[in-house]
């Protein structure tokens, strides 16, 4: 836990300091997973940074629990490449993301290991994302996935999705 806590705060340090070097618009976000087969949903939370096309971000997903499983709390990094449509939502500009997931890689035991993240072992994922901007708020909601990519006799990879509401600082 103190390890992820340190990963949050050096990413709060870091996105201080890029802020006004790499001239984005740094912003903070809050979510829900959506429920799986076998979990509960559980929290998301993050910062991030907007450059001209893309969005940078770390997340830090709560442990979840459920039916006998646990799922330690892991801190995800993403790149996206995002598009505004023209197309409008309530007012807001419509969005749509696309990019990679990096995260610590927790590995599967081959011999019925149900206690080990089946929503994302790998290190690595695919994201994708749509969602709405207004100007001061996003409304977002998010796939991470590399189930692709999972094989063997027990692949089960389930990906992990969530919706967030984001508060940009520009």
């Amino acid at each position: 836990m103190l390890k992820h806590t340190a990963a949050v705060f050096a990413a709060l340090l870091l996105m201080a300091m890029c802020h006004s070097a790499l001239a984005c618009d740094a912003f903070v976000t809050v979510g829900k997973t959506t429920p799986s087969a076998d979990l509960q949903p559980v929290g998301v939370a993050g910062v991030g940074c907007r450059f001209e096309k893309y969005d940078v971000q770390l997340l830090y997903v709560a442990e979840a629990k459920g039916e006998g499983i646990v799922h330690e709390p892991y801190v995800l990094a993403t790149v996206a490449r995002y598009w505004q449509l023209k197309r409008r939502f309530f007012g807001g500009k419509i969005e749509l993301h696309w990019g990679l997931g990096l995260k610590e890689a927790q590995t599967c035991d081959f011999n019925h290991d149900l206690n080990c993240n089946r929503r994302q072992p790998l290190p690595f994922s695919f994201h994708f994302g749509v969602g709405a901007s207004w100007k001061y708020a996003r409304l977002q909601l998010f796939h991470d996935s590399n189930n692709a990519m999972d094989d063997g006799p027990e692949a089960k990879n389930l990906g992990i999705t969530w919706l967030t509401l984001t508060r940009p600082f520009n």
